[in-house]
């Protein structure tokens, strides 16, 4: 539990104390954001069966409810503190790649019950939405937990 609370929101909150303070001296606007996953909202049972899940889906809530603490505390200086929560994305040779190839039957059955569009995310759908959060075209966004899951929650 420890090893996965510090990798999923341990390190998070160490850079952030680090940069944060070197970011007000700089008087300008500026922004973080922060990763964190669908399933830190999601208890359903359609993840019974994947090792870890509790621990993942905990140490995530966990950064989402800093994130909204945080944001609200550093917003007079300009800064603006997000979250993006993804749901399953695709990326080669990781988790989900590996239960799909591994496992087809049991991936096809969760994307099945999980995702309507019957297929999960890509990468690309994340990192863009991290410049848009990130741009000065949503200035008035501060402490949201932004989903992006393909509406599987």
């Amino acid at each position: 539990w420890l090893d996965v609370i510090k990798f999923n929101v341990g390190y998070s909150i160490d850079i952030n104390n680090f940069l944060i303070s070197k970011m007000i001296k700089l008087k300008k606007k500026m922004n973080i954001v922060h990763i964190s996953s669908i399933s830190s909202l999601n208890s359903d049972k359609s993840l019974d069966g994947f090792v870890g899940k509790i621990p993942y889906a905990s140490s995530k809530a966990y950064l989402n409810s800093y994130v909204k603490s945080i944001s609200k505390i550093y917003a007079k200086d300009g800064i603006r503190i997000n979250c993006i929560l993804p749901g399953v994305m695709m990326n080669k040779g990781k988790f989900w790649d590996k239960i799909k190839n591994d496992n087809p039957k049991k991936f096809n059955n969760f994307v099945k019950l999980n995702y309507p569009s019957g297929t999960v995310g890509k990468l690309e759908d994340v990192a863009n939405l991290v410049l848009f959060t990130s741009s000065t075209k949503v200035d008035f966004l501060n402490g949201s937990l932004i989903q992006a899951d393909g509406g599987s929650f």
